[in-house]
């Protein structure tokens, strides 16, 4: 009677225990200061089974840039949420999935950060949680017409200033976002991670104001380049900037 006691409080945790999910926090936050645009979170999984996230999704349909990092060095790369993006953990393996400020409102006409709420939902197959959602709330940014300046800001309140590249990581293509304080001639310029030029995107005079152009990962042949860091610089008579981008295939 005492060995049939024992055996089944052995066994009892394993049943209850599989597939549960488990967060590192109970929310995530988006700073609009430069070097502070992600935050990430880990995923535990507390059990004996294989723990399945079918998917990943913004209640608001936003469009976070991911990457997930497992403990075993494996990284999968992710432009946005999609209801398709998913993965698997292994019994009491954990991963790390960051987040990058999404874009909240992919139609709008002008471009900057802009302060929002939203909720990320993770559909699972856990037996504690299988629709587990973390609030999420900060800065994301308002992505405009492409090479457009925006038209209700004084000039005097834009900046020289070279934005990090939306999504980053990316594939096919990303957006590059800059501000320019007066009227200048723009040059910016892909570099590889040795320093060799890949493509010019700009090359003209530009008005003072916000501009945006898109980088779609071909060279100066128009063929596609290989997954890898890029560097973009933005360069004025006044102004000089340089920030790093990672291409996936």
């Amino acid at each position: 009677m005492k060995l049939n006691t024992l055996f089944l409080l052995f066994f009892i945790p394993s049943i209850v225990l599989s597939q549960e999910i488990l967060f590192s926090k109970d929310s995530l936050y988006f700073s609009n200061q430069a070097f502070e645009n992600t935050d990430s979170i880990w995923i535990y999984n507390y059990g004996n089974d294989t723990l399945k996230v079918d998917s990943i999704n913004s209640v608001n349909y936003m469009g976070y840039g991911i990457e997930i990092l497992f403990s075993d060095s494996l990284d999968i790369m992710l432009n946005t949420v999609y209801p398709e993006t998913g993965f698997s953990l292994s019994a009491h393996d954990s991963a790390m999935i960051i987040f990058w400020n999404p874009d909240i409102c992919p139609i709008c006409k002008i471009s900057g950060y802009e302060f929002f709420n939203d909720t990320i939902v993770f559909i699972n197959n856990s037996l504690n949680n299988a629709k587990d959602s973390i609030p999420s709330s900060g800065f994301g940014f308002l992505f405009g017409d492409d090479d457009v300046a925006i038209d209700d800001k004084n000039e005097n309140d834009v900046l020289y200033e070279l934005f990090q590249n939306y999504p980053n990581p990316f594939n096919p293509q990303t957006i590059i976002t800059y501000g320019l304080k007066e009227p200048s001639n723009v040059i910016l310029t892909i570099y590889d991670n040795i320093g060799r030029e890949i493509t010019i995107l700009v090359n003209k005079h530009q008005n003072a104001g916000y501009h945006q152009v898109v980088w779609d990962g071909s060279n100066f042949l128009n063929q596609k380049v290989s997954s890898g860091v890029y560097y973009y610089r933005l360069k004025t008579e006044k102004f000089t900037s340089i920030k790093k981008m990672v291409f996936i295939k």
